[in-house]
Order: structure tokens, then sequence, then C-alpha cells
């Protein structure tokens, strides 16, 4: 039923009395070690070193260190060799290199491990008393050494530039196995056991993933078992995580994984157990990205829900009101009828679904600068909030009948209350910045880039109330396409690229991040809003389909957008002046947009205009990627970017 690290036929090294090398020149093989010292603070730091093949059969090399009380907690994955294209995306060093060398000063201990990288560089090695681990990972300096004897003596210091703790006692576990795989990048849910030199995992040990409690992840959402219970004929204990945030840095295989320590009692195969165990949880992949939206969907309708109740006849007075006017006002003593009718065009759109993925700006940003964003969950619906008051009031404007496949709020409610309800919408994100646990300083930022939203977005949707196609002659020069290219090209980056740049920054702010930072984060984002932009346009031309309902939606309106003035600039004379009068034709006229639809998607400018968002898009990620390391945050960004510009959401 286990993988046994002790089964005699493979070659075990588990050394209690000093005697046998644990480090060897067999690099194709397995070798796994844990060293467990305690500080004289009486806290433990738990380090874990794997170097074996993965399910591609590419050797790896990942090595953890933590401390118990979650401080601190340092992961790196080494590739054995440099590829262009490989499995894992994250925090990994592609340019580190990990050896097994010979100790020029014992023959008996014949090699020394050695691991080199722009974050690490650490030195193992053995003699008579035990193992000596020596460098630098991270921000985490270490010396000290581990006596492998029946009291597990240490000494030495580890220190982070801020504290140095010195180390007063510690044991190891090592095991080298011929014709082994990884733990660390295996598919399945496991547990490894050092103590009793065994790995346990779902195949054979089922329930692994049925927590007592779990935890989910502020980046990559994904929900993990923290406190579990495992009962089979063999097994019988409890795995309880001893650090909640113990998301792997990395992914594999496109998969996020939960790498942690965990506190392991119970019985397992007649042995009792109160030990540390290394546990490994791996979640559904983040590419395509689909799974990873569904998430973050998922969590921002809960959250929405416990603000503002979608299912309830009447509302909580809370999502109205802030503390600073209860007294004046006589909040306490407010008819909650009176509350529903105002919050039902909002609670209308929100019930009808809708993918709520733009809270994820701020979600990755917030992590991309350092932050971490699992406290900070209720600003997911920061972005969602904003948009839906958007489309309230969007409809409004221009008396669009249909919102989410059903009559739009003001065909319900009429327009004087849909307007109010939508503009309502706007200001009731205040409740978010006023009730979290920010400093002043940061509130004072965010409100700074909140009203910056709301009046540059206006002006964007003044813009957008010009471009009508009734502004063009009937024989448009081309001074004149110019002329309207720029006001749309305003429109787009208030009204689109605007709300993106809103969404990063104050995400970057969440996270404490730097005026650099937050200004990389912005023109990303502001690039990739325009791009937004300009692929919806090109969809309300083409559809998502021959029968969507969408198709033709711009011209029917009589809009002015990007590919129409594309495709009216790619042609001359009385082409131009056809497609033009066949365009101004098609307003109010759903057979005439269908066929106009169809001839701009004979020519060759929608294409072109996808790829000057796609081109401009990849430029701007080039750009950011010189601020921002490979990271998770940054994988899921350049993902983020290619479902927006595909349309996948």
């Amino acid at each position: 039923m286990f993988h046994n690290y002790r089964n005699p036929t493979a070659e075990v090294v588990f050394r209690p009395d000093g005697q046998t090398s644990l480090i060897s020149d067999e690099i194709n093989s397995c070798l796994q070690m844990m060293l467990n010292v305690t500080t004289k603070d009486e806290h433990n730091w738990f380090f874990f070193l794997e170097w074996a093949t993965d399910l591609a059969s590419k050797n790896r090399l990942y090595i953890q260190i933590a401390s118990d009380d979650g401080f601190e907690r340092h992961e790196l994955l080494f590739l054995a060799a440099q590829a262009e294209k490989h499995d894992f995306a994250g925090r990994v060093e592609q340019e580190a290199h990990f050896y097994v060398v010979p100790n020029p000063l014992s023959k008996k201990f014949p090699y020394i491990m050695e691991i080199i990288g722009d974050k690490a560089k650490i030195l193992i090695c053995e003699d008579d008393k035990g193992v000596r681990a020596k460098g630098k990972f991270g921000v985490l300096d270490f010396d000290f050494n581990v006596v492998i004897r029946s009291e597990g003596l240490a000494f030495g210091e580890i220190s982070n530039g801020s504290f140095i703790k010195t180390v007063v006692r510690g044991e190891a576990w090592a095991s080298h196995q011929c014709n082994s795989q990884s733990v660390v990048t295996t598919e399945r849910c496991g547990l490894l056991i050092p103590s009793l030199g065994i790995w346990l995992d779902e195949k054979d040990c089922s329930g692994m993933r049925n927590s007592l409690e779990s935890w989910t992840s502020g980046l990559t959402f994904e929900r993990y078992p923290i406190n579990i219970h495992v009962c089979n004929t063999d097994v019988n204990i409890d795995i309880r995580a001893l650090r909640v945030g113990s998301e792997s840095d990395f992914l594999y295989l496109s998969c996020p994984r939960w790498i942690g320590w965990s506190n392991v009692t119970g019985k397992v195969d007649e042995s009792f157990v109160n030990t540390i165990g290394l546990f490994i949880c791996p979640g559904a992949p983040l590419s395509p990205i689909d799974g990873f939206l569904k998430n973050v969907s998922s969590v921002a309708y809960r959250v929405l829900d416990r603000m503002l109740p979608l299912n309830a006849e009447t509302t909580t007075i809370h999502a109205l009101f802030g503390t600073r006017e209860y007294a004046d006002l006589d909040v306490e003593n407010f008819p909650i009828q009176c509350a529903s009718p105002v919050l039902k065009p909002i609670t209308t759109i929100l019930q009808r679904g809708g993918q709520a993925w733009r809270g994820v700006m701020l979600a990755l940003c917030c992590q991309a600068v350092g932050g971490e964003f699992d406290a900070a969950s209720g600003w997911l619906i920061f972005a969602e909030m904003l948009h839906t008051g958007a489309l309230i009031v969007d409809d409004v404007q221009d008396d669009t009948p249909v919102r989410r496949g059903e009559p739009a709020c003001h065909k319900i409610y009429g327009r004087a209350t849909a307007a109010n309800s939508g503009t309502l919408a706007y200001f009731m994100v205040q409740q978010i910045i006023e009730q979290s646990t920010l400093s002043d300083c940061q509130k004072t930022a965010i409100y700074g880039e909140y009203l910056d939203l709301l009046r540059v977005t206006h002006i964007g949707q003044g813009i957008d109330h010009q471009l009508d196609i009734e502004q063009l002659s009937n024989e448009p020069t081309d001074t004149e396409l110019q002329d309207m290219r720029q006001q749309v090209y305003y429109c787009d980056l208030f009204k689109s690229g605007m709300p993106f740049r809103s969404y990063a920054r104050i995400g970057g702010l969440l996270g404490n991040a730097t005026e650099i930072q937050l200004s990389s984060l912005g023109r990303f984002f502001l690039c990739l809003g325009i791009a937004f932009q300009a692929i919806d346009d090109v969809i309300s031309i083409t559809g998502y389909s021959d029968k969507d309902p969408k198709r033709g939606d711009d011209l029917r309106r009589g809009k002015i957008t990007l590919p129409i003035l594309m495709a009216l600039g790619s042609l001359e004379g009385i082409d131009r002046e056809h497609l033009c009068r066949a365009i101004k034709s098609a307003k109010n006229d759903s057979v005439a947009a269908i066929n106009v639809a169809k001839k701009i998607c004979s020519m060759d400018v929608l294409q072109a205009c996808r790829n000057t968002a796609i081109d401009a898009t990849e430029a701007a990620y080039r750009d950011l990627q010189q601020t921002f390391p490979s990271s998770i945050g940054m994988y899921l960004i350049q993902e983020l970017a290619i479902c927006t510009l595909q349309k996948h959401y």
C-alpha cells in the first residue's frame, strides 16, 4: 500500500549512527532530504530537498525552507538544463545549477552537494557527526550542523537580515532510491512522513481531499484541504497544515499545488505517529484559463451575496450606509422596505450571472507586487459593482432593450429608477474601502484612483455618445476619417482602458506597490483594456457565429467603431462612398446590418484590427516583464491577456 523508503530492496540511506553517506553521484535516482532544526526561541525550521525525475522523465531539483510560525517560507525549483519550453511556470530558476562534486576533505564521505543560482547558493556536506547546511536562499542566510545521533543535536544560526536565530537542536532524514519519481511533481495528492520513511497518496489511501477545513488561495483561487482525517484499513491519521498559505510558488503542467508542512497524528500500519509531514495537493490546471475564471467568479459571487444578498426580498441597510452617518441620519430606524426598490435593479443584473472576472485584475496585481490577496477577497467585487452600475446606466442612455438575455432594467423598473440605481452602484464600493483594514495612506491613494476612474470614464461615455454614423459625410475624406479615428481612440482609452488601468493600480496599492510597479502595471492594463475594446468591436461585426443575434450590433445601432473606420479607410472613391451609405442604411435595420457585416467580414481589416491589438498587448507585456520577475501571478496575467484577446471568457 505504501511507497516505503525502508524497503530493503531499495538503496535507502537512513543513518542514525552517522556511518553511511547520503550524498551520491547517482543523480539519475531520487534523492530526498529533510532537515528539521529548532532555534533558541523554540521555533522549528524545515528544510526539504528533492532531486528526482518528474512525470516528463526530466531531472528537477526542488527546495523549500519554512518556519513553523509561517513568517518565513521560501521555495525554488531548479531545472536540470535550460530549455526554451518546459512544463513549469512561476518562480523557476532556469539559470541555476546543481552539482554533486568530489569532497577533497574526506574519503569516507566522498561527495558534496552544491546548488548555485540567482536566488540561492547552498552547500550541503557530511562528516562523522552529521550534516552541514550552509548558504543563502532568498533573504535567508544559514549555517548549521545537524548531529545525527539519538539526541538529534544541532548548532549554528539562521538569519534573514533582521534577526539572527541560534539553532539548538535538530534531526535529519534522507532517502536515496533508484528508479523512483518525484513526490513534489506527482499528479496525486499525497503525504510524505519522513520519520516513518513512507509516502502515502490518494491512489491507495482515499480521503486525502475530504477536508474538514479548507483554504482558498487569493492567487489561483484553488481550494485546498488543510485539515483532513484519513481512515483506511492501515491508516487512521489526522493531517493539519502548520501554515495556511502554503501554495507553491510554481505551477507544474499548468497546475497549482499545495506543498506544505503539516502535523500528522494517528496510526499508520501498526505504528503510532505524532510527527511532521510534507503534504502535497495538486489543483486543477490553470491553462486554459476558463476553469480559473470560473473559480474567481464563484468566489466573487459569494462575496457579493455577503454584501448584497442576491436572493433576499429585502436587504440589510449596511449595504447602503456607512458608520459615520448612522447617528445623524437615524439609520437604525430606516424602513427596510425603502431600500429594496432602490437596490432591486442592481440585484436583478447580478442575479443574471455574468463572468465577474474583472476583479481578478486586483488580485493578480496585488500578488505581483508581493501582497497577499487571501485576506482581501472582498475587493473582488469592487470592479464588478462598478461594471454593473455602468451596464445599467449605459442601457438607459442607449435605450438597449436586452441585457444578459432578459429585458434591461429600465424596461422593467423605468428609466428614472434604473438610472438612479446604476449611479448608486458606483458609490456602493465606498463601503469596501471604508470597511477594509488598510492604512489611511492606502485608503487615500485608492480613493484617488477610484475618483479618477469615475471622472475619466464619464468623459469617455460622453465621447461615445457622439460616435454616431451620421457624423460622417456620405463621401468621407481621409482627413475626416482620421479625425473620427482620434475620437474613437480617446473613447476606447477613457471608457475601456481606464477601468483596466485603475483596477490594476488599486490591486497594486493593496499590495503596497512602489510607484515604479504601479506605473508599470497601469500601462500594461491600460493597453489591455484598449485591445479588449478593439476585439469586442470586431466581434460586434462578426458575432461568435453566423447565427449570433449580436452580429452586426454596432452597425444596427449606427455606432462608429475602430473596425468600421478601418473598413472605410481601406477603400477609396466610389467604393468608400458605397460602403459608407450602406453602413448608414444599416442603422435600425437588422437585415441591412447583417448584410453590411458580411461585406466587412469579407475584407482583411478585421484581422488587421485583431493583429494590431495583439501586437500592442504583447509589446506591453514585454515591458511589464522588465519590472516583474517570473511568477504565477505573471503567468496568469499573460493567460488573462490571451483569454481577453481571444474573447473566451
